[in-house]
């Protein structure tokens, strides 16, 4: 054990901003989240041995060196990372202007807009059923447990309780308009839905999907309490008033300036690169009903990089049943009959 110490320490010391490592940021911040006390996850791609407990002393220092990232980031991913510190718990000092608000401090809400929510949840069934909501969130969970799926857990599924009105309140109080009534049915599920894996460091892909080694969304693939700071990173990438695509759609999910936000009943892609050809805009699916149900078809490849998604689109978004599809399901069913071997 004092072996897989010292080697995650060096993997800390080396994960800086000067490394030149785009995903030794992520790393870190998930060697943060499995060296906590009770965390869980992945070091480094590595899943600890059973009955490894790290020292307090390497988590504080991975805690440490990840405050070290702040001032290296832009806007946009230091408001990220901040949210992710928050919302586990991490040790790390964060700059007063990046502490989140909770929404629990907020303002009492007023009565009458409290009435009309309950009024409007009244009349909007969950997004799925009892049923399917239980076989989804049951693949989801299979997806991060090793023996069912294969892959490594490194976040498990953490679901929300369903929505309170209050809270929808809040929030649309906060960003100044009204949800969309598909966001709103799935927050009737529950409020939050957050989940990651990734593949074995010896598991290789097919050809061709190479770039599939993670998915689920450590972020959160919708979480009620961040929309309100995943819209105004969104409209900060308008460049006027006429900027549509950032100031008329609603982001549920985020991670380094990508986004799932909805346009309409749509669900569309955004980058704030906007490289057209790296997907800016794509339409992922025509409702968030049928975009849950292909990516989750899909084994959920994470939706934070283009090339994750890319293989599977068809004419009309998601497609998991077009070529490359099949080839990568059929992989990770194979994957799956052979467990942790």
């Amino acid at each position: 054990m004092k072996d897989l110490e010292a080697w995650v320490s060096e993997r800390i010391d080396e994960s800086t901003p000067a490394s030149g490592d785009g995903l030794a940021l992520q790393r870190l911040l998930d060697a943060c989240v499995a060296l906590r006390p009770g965390g869980a996850g992945t070091l480094f791609g590595l899943a600890p041995p059973p009955g490894f407990t790290p020292s307090p002393a390497l988590y504080r220092k991975a805690c440490d060196a990840l405050s070290r990232w702040l001032p290296a980031l832009d806007e946009a991913s230091a408001q990220e990372l901040a949210r992710a510190v928050a919302r586990h718990e991490l040790a790390v000092a964060l700059p007063a202007e990046l502490r989140p608000a909770p929404i629990e401090t907020s303002p009492a809400v007023d009565p009458d807009r409290l009435a009309q929510t309950r009024d409007r949840l009244r009349q909007l069934e969950p997004l799925w059923s009892a049923r399917a909501w239980a076989e989804l969130t049951d693949r989801w969970s299979a997806l991060t447990d090793r023996g069912r799926a294969g892959l490594n857990g490194a976040v498990p599924l953490a679901l929300g309780e369903p929505a309170s009105a209050e809270a929808i309140t809040r929030v649309e109080d906060r960003i100044g308009r009204r949800l969309p009534e598909s966001l709103l049915r799935a927050f009737r599920n529950a409020d939050e839905v957050e989940f990651e894996w990734t593949l074995p460091a010896f598991r290789q892909p097919p050809e061709g999907l190479t770039a599939l080694r993670a998915g689920g969304f450590p972020e959160g693939l919708w979480r009620l309490s961040d929309l309100p700071g995943l819209i105004h990173e969104a409209r900060s990438w308008a460049l006027d008033e006429f900027d549509h695509e950032w100031r008329t759609s609603v982001p549920f999910a985020g991670l380094n300036g990508v986004y799932l936000a909805l346009m309409g009943k749509r669900v569309v892609f955004l980058d704030h690169e906007r490289d057209r050809a790296r997907g800016h805009g794509r339409v992922l699916a025509p409702d968030l009903e049928s975009f849950v149900d292909r990516w989750t078809a899909l084994g959920c490849p994470d939706p934070s990089s283009w090339d994750r998604l890319a293989p599977f689109m068809g004419a009309d978004g998601l497609d998991p049943e077009r070529e490359d599809s099949r080839r990568w399901r059929a992989w990770l069913r194979e994957l799956a009959a052979r467990g942790e071997a």
